[in-house]
């Protein structure tokens, strides 16, 4: 069984989804307009590349110094929120990836391509399920951190458009249905990365091994947990049928089969072994 974990002021503690060790980049400040630039050390100024253990959870990315750490319980190096931060390809860089937050800009290396497709896939799955949970305000602020235009912010609060009903936009007419008629690439880019059909794909399969564990035991309260939060991702995505056209994926996401490339897939709820031969090893 892999260690739970448990952020500050959460009641529960939360399912690991996805393990394994990555390069992180030192730093990465953005100081975003109206935000203040934090103080960096000599390592971010010099943007050190580390390699940290990653465990990714319904909710966050932690990061531990060493793998032992992880499984020993102790505390992570850091934690990263999942809904505060746009995940990206970095343009123009083979096997990286990035977290982009109001104030800071955190960069990943994987071993190869196709193991940082995997990240940016689950990753993705987490903020469409993530998504179906946010608030008026909550999508609001993602908006902003998405560039929205101002007119399509203010169409959004003005019809309390929380991020279950954002999700499930299908298309530029559906849009105009909902009185929007201004423009909205920054919109359909944001939604069609967070809706490729790897992401659907990933849910999908997520799902029916959760399900297909449950019949052979009673799953733990963390567990549900997290098959309840990704559920509501999948509903989003099922909702769509065919109607949404999602643009190829970038290089970086792709998810080609092979080996694990170093990478262990947590998931001992669904008996997933870290070696890429499990039906859903490749990106779940």
């Amino acid at each position: 069984m892999s260690s739970l974990l448990k952020a500050s002021g959460d009641a529960e503690a939360e399912q690991p989804l996805r393990e394994g060790w990555l390069v992180k980049q030192s730093g990465g400040a953005t100081g975003g307009k109206g935000q203040r630039v934090r103080r960096r050390s000599v390592g971010e100024l010099m943007k050190k590349w580390d390699e940290r253990y990653f465990v990714l959870t319904c909710q966050r990315l932690y990061y531990f110094k060493t793998m032992e750490d992880f499984k020993a319980g102790k505390e992570p190096a850091g934690v990263v929120s999942i809904n505060d931060h746009a995940v990206e390809p970095v343009p123009d860089e083979n096997a990286q990836f990035r977290l982009r937050g109001w104030d800071r800009m955190y960069k990943f290396k994987a071993d190869d391509e196709g193991m940082c497709g995997r990240w940016i896939t689950a990753l993705r799955a987490v903020q469409i399920s993530a998504m179906a949970e946010w608030t008026v305000t909550g999508m609001a602020q993602y908006g902003r951190l998405m560039n929205f235009p101002d007119e399509a912010n203010e169409w959004m609060a003005k019809n309390s458009i929380d991020g279950n009903k954002f999700g499930r936009l299908k298309d530029v007419p559906d849009l105009a249905t909902k009185g929007y008629t201004g423009r909205s690439d920054q919109i359909w880019s944001a939604l069609n990365n967070l809706r490729q059909p790897s992401v659907h794909d990933w849910l999908t399969r997520f799902s029916a091994f959760c399900q297909r564990n449950a019949t052979e035991r009673q799953l733990e309260n963390a567990e549900m947990l997290c098959l309840i939060r990704l559920g509501k991702g999948l509903e989003i995505m099922n909702s769509l049928k065919d109607e949404v056209k999602a643009p190829a994926a970038p290089a970086a996401a792709a998810t080609p089969a092979g080996g694990s490339g170093g990478m262990e897939i947590s998931m001992s709820m669904l008996s997933v072994d870290g070696d890429d031969e499990g039906p859903v090893a490749d990106d779940v």
